[in-house]
């Protein structure tokens, strides 16, 4: 099967499948069988994964949408309205799902409901992203750049390497 990205959470793997029908399969670290966690109708395409306290949350791309679903298992529940645009990677940030999208990066609240715009304007599509506790970073394929966000200050992003050949994981 093919994969997105892998996450892992108490001892078990987690990654988002681009296998037919699957969404999201998860194996234990020390060995044995993968096995479906969930899956859900019409996803393509899934491009990020990010876990937080017994959740999944999965990125799509087409159509954009950020599914939710817990680590047990279960049905994936959509958090947003499928979007035109094609959402890339995923990070989790406390009630928050960061999420890569043409030119800008979104927040959702965890619980669903509308989104905030957390950086715009970008002079290229975020790929993966990433975050400590004080800043968001995401490759720049389309730049050649990386770059961090702080997340409270209110500054706007610094690109912290740059002429790079399509940096694509962070």
């Amino acid at each position: 099967t093919g994969l997105s990205r892998v996450v892992i959470d108490n001892g078990t793997a987690y990654w988002a499948s681009l296998q037919a029908g699957a969404l999201v399969e998860k194996a234990p670290v020390g060995g044995g069988g993968a096995s479906t966690v969930t899956t859900a109708s019409g996803a393509f395409a899934p491009s990020g994964i990010a876990v937080d306290t017994g959740i999944l949350y999965v990125t799509v791309t087409q159509p954009g949408t950020v599914y939710k679903v817990p680590t047990s298992g279960g049905a994936a529940e959509a958090l947003t309205d499928p979007a035109s645009a094609s959402y890339t990677d995923t990070v989790v940030d406390g009630a928050r799902v960061l999420v890569g999208g043409p030119g800008e990066i979104l927040a959702f609240p965890t619980a669903g409901g509308a989104s905030s715009v957390v950086v715009s304007g970008l002079t290229a599509d975020p790929g993966h992203l990433a975050r400590d506790p004080s800043h968001l970073y995401w490759t720049s394929p389309g730049d050649g750049q990386v770059y961090a966000l702080p997340l409270t200050s209110g500054a706007g992003p610094v690109s912290i390497a740059s002429g790079l050949n399509s940096p694509n994981a962070i």
